[in-house]
């Protein structure tokens, strides 16, 4: 295991936070291949994203999470095959038990919005405070996000 890149404590903490578009289960190629490569980073950088008991969040952070509509994803079976893609991520069966009980596999397509949702769910399993929002017009950062961003920062003023 590598060490934690931010390992100092902040002289501050964020109050906010606006997440958008989650990718972290859809790169190929290369990055698939570094999921068997016994001296890769590729399975503790995924775990580090999407493992709660690896978070160091601070007292009262606001997360809003977005995701747009555009459809950007990879094919899965439902249920995914033990050699799948998304199989060789998931290090303790929790990544897909917890998708499937999204339903994130019935369309046989991994998007945007599942990945937005397993966030939300895990945000939520961790005592983060957290929006989920489907934004329409595409891969952008629409009113509705800037709209976000502004309560946020603002502290909802």
């Amino acid at each position: 295991m590598r060490e934690d890149l931010c390992s100092t404590p902040l002289a501050y903490q964020p109050v906010g936070l606006v997440l958008g578009d989650s990718q972290f289960m859809f790169f190929e190629d290369l990055w698939d291949a570094s999921f068997t490569d016994a001296g890769s980073n590729a399975a503790d950088t995924t775990d580090r994203f999407i493992n709660p008991e690896r978070w160091d969040v601070p007292d009262d952070l606001t997360v809003y999470l977005w995701t747009s509509d555009r459809r950007y994803g990879r094919d899965i079976e439902d249920p995914p095959a033990a050699d799948s893609w998304l199989t060789t991520r998931d290090t303790t069966g929790s990544l897909t038990a917890d998708l499937a009980a999204l339903d994130a596999f019935d369309d046989e397509w991994i998007g945007w919005s599942d990945d937005s949702r397993l966030m939300e769910s895990r945000m939520q399993a961790a005592g983060i405070d957290v929006t989920y929002e489907a934004v329409g017009g595409g891969h952008n950062y629409g009113e509705t996000v800037y709209d976000a961003i502004e309560m946020i920062t603002t502290g909802g003023t």
